[in-house]
């Protein structure tokens, strides 16, 4: 507080940008991740063809990142972000369109290559944009609201259906849970 008022703090029109387009895709990833594979067994695709999708689209996230890293920092990160978010749209769209299991198995490996030119280019613009004094609250912002700063996902697996060895004194077994 200044003067007996409070600090306003003004989001910029990079910041807004940052944060709907980051937050826009993180929204469709985990909303579609697990749907995914159901997708591509209604598809035609057996599970063997299902985990060569993803193998083939981490590693050309592997072999890609670093040299699709040099056009963000050489030439334009706005660039670099423009052909990465183009590249994965039409892949996404393209996969919708086609049924061919080697067809899709390509079109992951071309989304991988759309990733990487995204992948930094959005930390790396914004700070850019804001200046490196002012990007540090920007990438906490929803953190720094929170009263405890961890973040906790537990997982209650079912009850054992039946107990491999007798356990004397063990009436009722709880179900693991993993934190």
């Amino acid at each position: 507080m200044e003067n007996g008022s409070a600090r306003v703090s003004v989001m910029t029109r990079s910041e807004r940008t940052y944060y709907v387009v980051a937050g826009s895709y993180t929204f469709a990833a985990f909303f579609i991740s697990p749907i995914y594979p159901l997708y591509l067994l209604s598809r035609g695709l057996d599970l063997f063809q299902i985990n060569v999708v993803l193998a083939v689209y981490l590693l050309s996230v592997f072999l890609f990142e670093v040299p699709t890293g040099v056009v963000a920092d050489t030439y334009s990160r706005r660039l670099s972000l423009v052909i990465g978010y183009i590249g994965m749209g039409l892949a996404w769209l393209a996969v919708g369109l086609v049924s061919a299991p080697w067809l899709i198995i390509a079109l992951w490996a071309a989304w991988g290559l759309a990733y990487t030119f995204t992948s930094g280019a959005e930390e790396a613009w914004i700070a850019d944009e804001v200046g490196a004094d002012r990007v540090g609250p920007i990438f906490l912002r929803a953190g720094k609201r929170l009263a405890r700063k961890t973040t906790e996902i537990a997982v209650t697996l079912k009850p054992v259906p039946h107990l491999a060895f007798q356990q004397s004194g063990s009436l009722g077994v709880q179900p693991n849970q993993l934190v």
